[in-house]
């Protein structure tokens, strides 16, 4: 588990930050735009959720020069950095696929020293820690050894699906990575391998799996629930029971 809480944003940064109604959409709009930096350039697949991660964080942090009719300029600006730097952090080959020149020209930045330039700011900002697990790392190790048997990569691949939904909700900010991730698994398989017959069971596996039991996680699992309607949940009631 998450084990340095200054790795986490500050939940409500957004209400002191942009202090508007719009605030969580444009958050949102933030995120599509980078998600459609990383389809771009074919970066590895947990280079979104890490680059989000360091903008929710560095933007806890109030910097000065988000400030008037520049926001929306900067917030991109910010953004594709961290899509950059994110995407150097999760895959080496990173550099083959692209450079700040690439990202200015792609994004609409003037030249790539703003690229740097930023990419200097952020890093301080983080305190020089890239390396802050995220969902995608949680949904990656609780799935490595599920008991599954050859439904593993299907509720890996779903559960990556719904922490990567989960991303654009801003709810999502004051709860750790691994919660998010736990939940994302206990779904993923729930709707692919219910076994509402074997309820003790299928807890203590997931326990065993995460470090979570699923009365820990009530208010996240029905969170993502509600994200996620599907009448397949018809069990969910049965696992959220104490014993």
């Amino acid at each position: 588990m998450e084990k340095d809480v200054k790795q986490w944003p500050s939940p409500g940064y957004l209400e002191t930050l942009l202090g508007d109604p719009k605030s969580q959409s444009t958050r949102a709009h933030l995120i599509f735009w980078m998600e459609d930096v990383t389809h771009h350039f074919r970066l590895a697949a947990g280079t979104l959720q890490r680059a989000v991660s360091y903008v929710d964080c560095v933007l806890s942090e109030q910097t000065p020069w988000l400030t008037g009719l520049e926001m929306e300029y900067e917030l991109h600006l910010l953004g594709a950095t961290a899509v950059y730097t994110a995407a150097k952090y999760e895959e080496q080959c990173t550099r083959s696929k692209v450079n700040a020149a690439g990202i200015a020209e792609c994004c609409g930045f003037a030249t790539g020293k703003e690229v740097i330039d930023m990419e200097f700011d952020m890093v301080a900002a983080l305190g020089y820690d890239l390396s802050g697990p995220t969902a995608y790392t949680f949904v990656h190790h609780f799935t490595r050894h599920d008991k599954g048997g050859g439904q593993d990569l299907e509720v890996q691949r779903l559960a990556h699906l719904f922490a990567k939904q989960s991303t654009l909700d801003y709810r999502w900010v004051r709860h750790p990575p691994s919660a998010l991730a736990a939940s994302a698994v206990f779904l993923a398989r729930l709707i692919l391998n219910p076994m509402a017959s074997q309820v003790p069971q299928w807890n203590a596996d997931f326990e065993e799996l995460t470090g979570y039991k699923p009365t820990d996680l009530i208010l996240e699992i029905q969170t993502m629930h509600r994200m996620n309607p599907d009448p397949r949940f018809h069990a969910l009631p049965a696992f959220l029971q104490d014993e």
